[in-house]
């Protein structure tokens, strides 16, 4: 049974959800992208934020000043109030209140207009709500558990939601190996590796935190968290962690195979059990845990 998560160097570009290298999006969107590369770094910088000649013109007209007149409007007023010290203080009082109202009118048009060219980025794409109740059990840890790299929570499971205002923008989710003893007696086993974890319920953490800096450039060392459009923009991470006696729920289907850890049995019985999810662990929270 594996002690530490596995490495994360990939991404599905659609649902952007974070795999190790090599491995399959778990929801079913195909071939994950490696981030080791340049290559696959801006692939997910295009998906987010666009094609590179689309950033640089956003870019650009952004950064542009807003150049007009009304410069000179008060350069060349000699024969204003000339001769005396109280037209010079009048003049004085209106060259500030002109200035004042040129600037505040410039500064307005400059953050509309940075506002009309300011690209949002383009969230993940969204994941169907199950549509059944899950199966109630308790998780039962059967020997690794690790620190989560977020919280730092011991536990078998963890999962992520990072989001930027309401939109996702990465998931991940993976299980150190446990079992779910169900209400009904039966027993769930969950391989080590991908599951799918609802964030329902979860912590939230805010994304500058060190640890999740830390968690984005393992992912992706060419630069998911920095630049003038980072990778995987996110203002807050939801966190959920599965420990043992956690109650939680299973989703989706589950199939009945031999126990390979039970002990022999003599031919004529039948060997015992265990269940297995068909396809990606799927699980849910059902009691927020006790901490």
């Amino acid at each position: 049974m594996p002690t530490r998560w596995p490495a994360r160097g990939a991404i599905c570009l659609a649902c952007r959800t974070a795999l190790p290298i090599g491995a399959p999006c778990p929801h079913g969107h195909g071939p994950s992208r490696s981030l080791a590369t340049t290559d696959g770094h801006e692939a997910l910088v295009a998906a987010t934020w666009g094609p590179p000649s689309l950033r640089t013109r956003a870019l650009q007209a952004s950064r542009a000043g807003v150049t007009g007149g009304g410069g000179t409007a008060l350069a060349d007023c000699g024969s204003c109030g000339a001769g005396s010290a109280e037209g010079l203080v009048v003049f004085a009082i209106a060259a500030i209140v002109l200035f004042g109202v040129w600037f505040g009118i410039r500064a307005l048009i400059d953050w509309r207009r940075r506002r009309r060219h300011q690209l949002r980025p383009r969230p993940a794409l969204a994941l169907p709500a199950p549509r059944d109740r899950g199966r109630l059990g308790t998780v039962v840890a059967r020997s690794a558990v690790a620190a989560d790299p977020f919280t730092g929570r011991r536990a078998v499971a963890y999962g992520i939601e990072m989001r930027w205002r309401s939109d996702p923008m990465l998931r991940d989710a993976a299980a150190l190996g446990f079992d779910i003893a169900l209400d009904s007696g039966e027993r769930v086993r969950i391989p080590p590796g991908a599951c799918v974890l609802d964030p329902r319920g979860a912590s939230r953490i805010e994304a500058d935190a060190p640890a999740v800096l830390a968690y984005l450039e393992a992912l992706d060392p060419h630069g998911a968290a920095g630049g003038e459009y980072a990778a995987v923009p996110a203002h807050r991470v939801a966190v959920v962690t599965l420990a043992a006696g956690d109650r939680v729920e299973v989703l989706g289907e589950l199939t009945p195979i031999p126990d390979p850890e039970a002990p022999s049995t003599a031919y004529r019985d039948a060997p015992p059990t265990v269940l297995v999810p068909a396809g990606v662990p799927q699980l849910r929270v059902a009691d927020p845990p006790a901490r």
